[in-house]
């Protein structure tokens, strides 16, 4: 009962990434999503050659929990009964073999955001002149 809705970039433009790492780690941001979205839900996937994000209709977690979502079995308060805690351990690990960084942040209204940033950690936005 959910949908998935594919985003690709209108230019082609791909991230220059280890593929099987990153097939991990949209595995897994997938079945997270889907496994927290409600009946009826969408979960969508972008990518660019920046960043790859997906994005569900849940609940999203506690803002206190985002912090430890990587974390080793972590589950959190909005848990279900499917799951190790071990999905985004591994896209956190995938991420820092890929010189990526895994942002986690919750949407308003509703929803929740998975995303990738590609060409190294904790980059500064670009400044134009």
């Amino acid at each position: 009962g959910i949908g998935i809705a594919l985003m690709p970039p209108a230019d082609d433009a791909d991230p220059a990434v280890d593929e099987i790492l990153a097939g991990l780690a949209v595995r897994n941001l997938v079945e997270n999503a889907i496994n927290h979205s409600p009946d009826g839900g969408l979960v969508t996937v972008r990518w660019d050659a920046s960043r790859l994000e997906v994005v569900d209709a849940g609940d999203g977690m506690k803002e206190e929990e985002i912090g430890r979502a990587a974390e080793r079995f972590f589950r959190g308060a909005n848990r279900t009964s499917v799951g190790s805690g071990l999905g985004l351990t591994i896209v956190e690990l995938c991420a820092r073999r890929m010189d990526a960084e895994l942002v986690l942040a919750n949407l308003a209204p509703r929803g929740f955001s998975a995303m990738l940033r590609f060409g190294g950690r904790n980059l500064e936005p670009e400044r134009k002149p």
